[in-house]
């Protein structure tokens, strides 16, 4: 049952007692059903602008959303919420999506933003970008390999679920059975895979691709036009994807950003 004892609760409680989604009130309130979901939880604090605009869409009064004071109950307009608001639309019951589906909902905004130009949406952008970094802390591998493919990633033998996780529960073994942690470096690795897997999925929305399943050459040529190397004392060439990939990746982000994004193979691998 939703409580009535904060903003949060109370800004649910009108939502779903006139109807809404949180899309729908979104589409509305023109607050996006991301900052709504944050507001309801009470894990962001809604201006009191914010709550006007919402308490609009909403029919409620100001006052009553943010006191909860009975007496401010009533609708803005005077009008009474229906009795059975279910009536009015189909499945009023709405369950909360898990974060693997919040981070896709995320993702084709961000695809949205790209095709528009990214020029109109600078903090948007950032803002949706760190909502979806938080998001990935709370995926297991399976959640973020399954979401890897679905987003096309290119090559992911070496990045299995089975493999990242194995990588993990040596660790668990290593301070449970043995009484310390010696296994230290394998938890750091599958941190490092984890980490580079969230990278490539945010580079087949900011980008258009992910950059594995670019040419190596064309990695190259982009890497020399703009000055960047690795870090190792000799360099005779780059050594594969793994390597040059994170070095490259800030450029083309820089570049996508400004619509000038330089390789022709912007079609993620295995949505064809």
């Amino acid at each position: 049952m939703t409580t009535l004892d904060t903003i949060g609760g109370r800004l649910r409680h009108a939502r779903e007692q006139a109807g809404f989604s949180r899309r729908t009130l979104a589409d509305r309130s023109k607050v996006s059903e991301r900052t709504i979901e944050h507001y309801e939880k009470g894990t962001a604090e809604a201006s009191v602008e914010k709550l006007r605009v919402l308490g609009e869409a909403l029919n409620i009064s100001l006052p009553w959303l943010v006191s909860g004071d009975e007496s401010e109950a009533a609708p803005v307009d005077g009008m009474e919420l229906p009795e059975n608001p279910a009536d009015l639309i189909e499945d009023q019951e709405e369950e909360d999506i898990g974060e693997a589906e919040q981070i896709e909902l995320l993702l084709e905004e961000i695809d949205r933003m790209r095709a528009e130009g990214f020029s109109n949406y600078q903090r948007r952008l950032a803002a949706v970008v760190d909502d979806i970094r938080d998001l990935f802390r709370y995926l297991e591998p399976a959640e973020l390999v399954s979401l890897g493919e679905r987003r096309g990633l290119a090559v992911v033998e070496a990045h299995s679920a089975k493999q990242i996780a194995a990588l993990f529960a040596r660790k668990v073994v290593a301070e449970d059975i043995l009484g310390f942690d010696d296994n230290d470096d394998q938890r750091v690795m599958a941190e490092a895979i984890c980490k580079e897997l969230v990278e490539r999925v945010l580079d087949t929305a900011l980008i258009g691709s992910d950059l594995y399943a670019v040419k190596l050459d064309q990695l190259a040529a982009f890497a020399d036009k703009n000055d960047i190397s690795p870090g190792r004392f000799l360099f005779f060439g780059w050594r594969g994807q793994a390597e040059i990939v994170p070095s490259v990746r800030e450029k083309y982000r820089q570049d996508a950003k400004k619509g000038a994004v330089s390789f022709a193979a912007s079609k993620r691998r295995g949505n064809s």
